[in-house]
């Protein structure tokens, strides 16, 4: 998303309010993957949250490489990154050259993008993860939208409108990806000459099956620290500089004041979850 790479857009605020992923959802990717596993490439890393995190759990493979297009998200990636296997570069997510003399010789074992495929060319993606992950390695990615807090479902509708309604979000979303997301990752079609044995899943935290899912994600935060989190999403950075805004009350308000309206206030702790859905498929 174009916003990501504004010389005002706060990668930095960014890396640290956006939720973690649970490790237990890299262990179940762990369990699908067949074979070795010494290169995995994160297309899209943003600020290398998934990247880092899959360090920990494959931690003897040889490199992890995270990619992004943003240098502005590169940057806080590489600040502050412990881990020596693993190397950032700036590069679309179409783009496999930071392989060098590897490109094209199929010599990855994973490819994985974590909240950021939407915004892919979705053929050329397909065709250059192909071109470059071994037989039977592995391609995951996955999302999450929708925050919803659990302890209080009134205010879901509210969280939608805030994503998606007409008077909000909606007109900000760039076309395909808000069609993308918005079907949990369902119309992306994988082409069945290149990938097989797909798996895909989507997990509603409203849902009896969420508490077992192997992707579930629960966060305790503060009020405000809701209100952080969403003023990071790209959508709402282009909304709050649209000049035709300027004026108007600001749409997160519009939802904290609903959240507030039940005798909470901003230091009030609550549960934040997500919808959450992946794909997992090995190449051909």
């Amino acid at each position: 998303m174009s916003s990501f790479s504004k010389s005002n857009f706060n990668s930095e605020g960014y890396k640290q309010s956006r939720p973690q992923y649970p490790l237990e959802f890299y262990k179940h990717l762990q369990q699908y993957h067949n074979g070795k596993c010494d290169l995995i490439v994160d297309v899209g890393c943003g600020p290398g949250t998934a990247t880092l995190q899959l360090s920990e759990v494959f931690n003897d493979t040889n490199e992890i490489i995270g990619t992004d297009y943003s240098e502005r998200m590169i940057e806080a990636a590489n600040n502050g990154n412990p881990a020596k296997n693993v190397n950032f570069h700036v590069a679309g997510g179409e783009d496999f050259t930071f392989l060098g003399e590897r490109q094209n010789k199929r010599q990855c074992d994973m490819v994985v993008s974590a909240e950021a495929i939407q915004y892919f060319n979705l053929d050329k993606f397909q065709d250059e993860v192909h071109k470059n992950l071994r037989a039977d390695g592995t391609l995951a990615y996955w999302g999450y939208l929708e925050p919803v807090v659990l302890e209080l479902p009134a205010v879901d509708d509210a969280l939608y409108d805030f994503c998606f309604g007409e008077e909000k979000l909606a007109p900000y979303w760039e076309k395909p990806a808000v069609d993308i997301i918005a079907s949990y990752y369902r119309n992306i079609k994988l082409n069945d000459s290149l990938f097989k044995e797909v798996d895909l899943k989507v997990y509603n935290p409203r849902e009896a099956n969420y508490e077992s899912a192997p992707f579930k994600m629960i966060c305790e935060m503060t009020v405000q620290n809701l209100r952080e989190y969403l003023q990071t999403w790209g959508i709402y950075y282009k909304w709050k500089h649209d000049p035709k805004n300027a004026n108007k009350k600001d749409i997160i308000d519009e939802v904290i004041d609903k959240i507030l309206e039940n005798n909470y206030d901003l230091d009030t702790k609550i549960h934040v979850s997500w919808k959450t859905f992946y794909t997992f498929a090995r190449a051909i």
